[in-house]
């Protein structure tokens, strides 16, 4: 707007000057000339005076003494003719007449042009007469040097002045385009902001014009009320989940509880209910993570991509040892992406559990980075969300014609080069996706499964590891928690028929990457028994093993590994 506000003012004063001063410039060219040939006339009649009186007089000169035009130019040139065109007299050089010019002259006065010919020099010719009749013809040539430089110097000053006025005109245009574009600029950007999910950003216009400040105001009243409603719908749902939760974790007790002092019959049927209660908390939860991760910005870090990987990789061993899978990381050590901290640990983890739940025993899960998928994939739309491998039944169905996606992110793939994003894959052996079915994964609480399949499963014919117990969140998490980060997530079929997962992350700046190496996470085995131990990891926060923070967060993890083998085998028991 600025370039379009200095070339429109710039354009008028341009049009104007040309307007205003050429006009002037040649009307003063013309009048210079005019008075130019008017003194030449009045010094014509004082010459021609001059000679009948020189003719009176005897012994006298024919011709007079020549005058100056002004005293930058050389003096007047005189010749004189008798009247039948023979010369008579001069004063210096000769002035070229032509023959046709004299024959005028007998009769009027006769003007030439300054030309190249007569070395710039205006010629009168005139007649001299007295009371007998013609006596004689004057010729006169004066040089226009002086009104040459007249003409010149006035359309420099024009021209100077034409300047001022431009480079006045420009310094007022870059100050009422500044006037004009600073509150929109910054409207702009709070607008950007905004866009990116940041809801505290107002315009807070200070100047400009009234409708721009009017703007601003309207502007920073929307925010206010977006965010207004935002918060208002987070804690509505916090508040929500947590009144669910804690009756759930009460239901849960009790039913365990009960368990103990029931008979046989009775125990699978309270069996089968805690799997319910399970799959209600799982659901709970994964609607929170999508909640914080649509509406919740945090300033993203450099996070060490590898660490992370080999970090979920370790945790998730031990059910996939259980489960009779094997689960392989290979992810290069010198990966770094620009992430939400917490946020890249959530993908692994519902990919994970993804792929373990699809993936039969014998399988193979495989996280990698750097490689392209296996298959070109189709780029999927964030209409909703699924998860591979998961079914939910048709509540589900039900509850997709209530969803509505987060926020996309303002980082879209187009907007980021391959050279700055890092690709990791997560792929699985299991039974995999139709392309329909992929085509639908990003939406929230829908499922994998085909209605065949939902009935087979519910018979327990489906090959490989069903599952029974997915609440349609998993993938919905990753794509909100990918998006929210400036990435983008594709869904494509694997080499060996199962889904691969493909992560395009953005790379983190040589410069920006952290100086200090990421703690390493605490170091864990798996004992003969299948269990996880964990060691301490020297300089984490005491002598005998990592320091509280860390210590909570392990143990938080081996309470949602335990939880997951916990359900998962108690599925497995309540299938016929």
């Amino acid at each position: 707007m600025t370039r379009r506000i200095l070339a429109a003012q710039l354009a008028l004063t341009t049009a104007l000057l040309v307007g205003l001063c050429v006009p002037m410039g040649l009307d003063a060219t013309r009048h210079d000339r005019a008075l130019f040939g008017l003194r030449l006339t009045a010094a014509m009649q004082a010459y021609c005076a001059e000679v009948k009186w020189r003719r009176l007089s005897a012994g006298a000169a024919p011709l007079p003494a020549a005058v100056r035009d002004s005293t930058a130019v050389p003096p007047d040139e005189l010749r004189l003719f008798d009247p039948n065109g023979t010369p008579v007299a001069d004063t210096g050089d000769d002035i070229p007449i032509m023959g046709w010019d004299l024959d005028r002259a007998r009769r009027e006065n006769v003007v030439i042009n300054p030309n190249a010919a007569n070395r710039h020099r205006m010629i009168l010719v005139a007649p001299v007469s007295n009371a007998q009749g013609l006596v004689g013809i004057l010729a006169v040539a004066r040089s226009d040097a002086g009104l040459r430089a007249s003409i010149i110097h006035r359309w420099t000053m024009i021209a100077l002045a034409g300047v001022l006025v431009t480079l006045a005109a420009l310094g007022i245009s870059i100050l009422l385009a500044r006037w004009v574009g600073r509150p929109l600029r910054r409207l702009e950007q709070a607008a950007t902001e905004l866009g990116a999910g940041d809801l505290t950003i107002r315009a807070r216009a200070v100047g400009g014009p009234p409708e721009a400040r009017k703007l601003a105001t309207t502007f920073d009243a929307m925010a206010g009320r977006l965010q207004l409603l935002v918060d208002s719908q987070r804690r509505f749902l916090a508040d929500v989940s947590h009144q669910i939760r804690t009756p759930l974790t009460a239901m849960r007790l009790r039913l365990e509880l009960l368990q103990q002092d029931v008979d046989a019959d009775t125990t699978d049927e309270v069996a089968g209910t805690l799997v319910e209660v399970h799959r209600l908390s799982r659901m709970v939860d994964g609607l929170l993570a999508v909640s914080r991760a649509e509406h919740a910005p945090i300033p993203t870090q450099p996070i060490p991509l590898a660490v992370v990987a080999e970090e979920r990789c370790l945790i998730w061993r031990p059910v996939a040892a259980a489960a009779g899978v094997t689960l392989t990381c290979d992810v290069d050590a010198d990966q770094v992406v620009q992430c939400t901290p917490g946020h890249l640990e959530q993908i692994l983890d519902n990919l994970l559990s993804n792929a373990l739940e699809a993936t039969p025993s014998g399988g193979r899960v495989s996280v990698t980075s750097g490689t392209n998928p296996p298959a070109q994939p189709r780029p999927v739309g964030a209409g909703g969300t699924a998860e591979a491998g998961l079914g939910t039944g048709s509540a589900a169905d039900e509850l997709d014609e209530m969803n509505v996606t987060g926020p996309q992110s303002t980082m879209t793939a187009e907007s980021m080069t391959a050279e700055s994003m890092t690709r990791l894959t997560v792929a699985d052996s299991g039974r995999g996706m139709s392309a329909e079915q992929r085509a639908a994964a990003f939406r929230r609480f829908s499922s994998n499964l085909s209605a065949d399949q939902r009935e087979a499963d519910q018979r327990g014919e489906v090959p490989g590891r069903a599952d029974r117990r997915g609440n349609g969140l998993g993938l919905a998490i990753v794509h909100a928690l990918t998006t929210a980060d400036g990435g983008t997530v594709t869904l494509a079929e694997g080499d060996n028929g199962g889904l691969c997962v493909v992560l395009d992350l953005p790379r983190t700046h040589p410069d920006r990457r952290p100086t200090a190496a990421r703690p390493a996470p605490a170091q864990r085995s798996v004992d003969a028994a299948g269990g996880t131990r964990i060691a301490a990891t020297p300089g984490s926060g005491g002598t005998d093993g990592p320091g509280p923070r860390r210590t909570s967060a392990t143990i938080h993890e081996l309470l949602e590994v335990v939880d997951y083998v916990t359900t998962d085998y108690a599925m497995a028991d309540d299938r016929p």
